[in-house]
C-alpha cells in the first residue's frame, strides 16, 4: 500500500505486495469507474447475457471490484496493513 514500507525480507505473496505490484494498473481502472459514474453510468448485470433487457447495478464498491479482479483478499491486507503498524509502534518505544 502507497506509504506503508513493506518490512524486509516480506513474502512477495503478501497481499499488501500484491496490491503494490498493480497498483498502477488498479488506479487507471478505478478512475475510469470514478468517471463512468460522473457521468451518470454504473456497471450492471444483465438478465440474459450482454443481449439482455434487464439490467441490474453490481452494487459492489470500486475497491472491491478491483481487489476481486486482481485476486487480492482485502480482508488479509487490512490485517497485514495492522501487523506493519503495530510493528512500526513498537518500534517508536
Amino acid at each position: 500500500m502507497k506509504g506503508i514500507p513493506m518490512r524486509t525480507g516480506e513474502q512477495a505473496s503478501s497481499e499488501m505486495a500484491k496490491m503494490l505490484a498493480v497498483r498502477d494498473h488498479s488506479q487507471v481502472i478505478g478512475e475510469f469507474i470514478d468517471w463512468l459514474s460522473a457521468n451518470g453510468m454504473t456497471i450492471c448485470r444483465a438478465n440474459g447475457g450482454l443481449r439482455g433487457t434487464l439490467f441490474h447495478p453490481v452494487g459492489i464498491p470500486t475497491e472491491e471490484l478491483l481487489a476481486q479482479h486482481f485476486g487480492i483478499d482485502l480482508e488479509a491486507v487490512e490485517v497485514e496493513r495492522r501487523a506493519v503498524l503495530a510493528e512500526l509502534r513498537a518500534g517508536q518505544h
